[in-house]
């Protein structure tokens, strides 16, 4: 993500990417296509400053948990899937050593 940016100044002149200038009051954020040497200008003499990434909503931290309890269920599927089919895998070994034991008795 971007560095955001605000005008902490009475006001800011911007050079754009597209070679014009934009004014910008105290308050505006800044959004993309000036210039790097524009805003490193601006953040020197004070006239903006960066700002913290916005505090996420009820509704985006109430996704993220819900994401992060389909993600733990999904993880705890796949884990009792494994342990069953490993258990499985085992009991059959099991019975196919006792056949294999049982045949061996058998022969002599």
């Amino acid at each position: 993500m971007a560095e955001r940016y605000v005008v902490t100044g009475a006001v800011a002149v911007l050079p754009t990417e597209g070679g014009s200038e934009r004014y910008l009051y105290r308050g505006a954020h800044l959004g993309e296509g000036y210039t790097d040497e524009g805003i490193t200008h601006a953040l020197s003499l004070g006239l903006i400053q960066k700002v913290k990434a916005p505090a996420k909503t009820a509704a985006e931290k109430a996704a993220e948990e819900k994401a992060a309890a389909e993600k733990a269920a999904a993880d705890k599927a796949a884990a009792d899937k494994a342990s069953a089919e490993k258990a499985a895998t085992d009991e059959a070994a099991a019975k196919k050593a006792a056949a294999d034991e049982a045949a061996a008795k058998q022969q002599k």
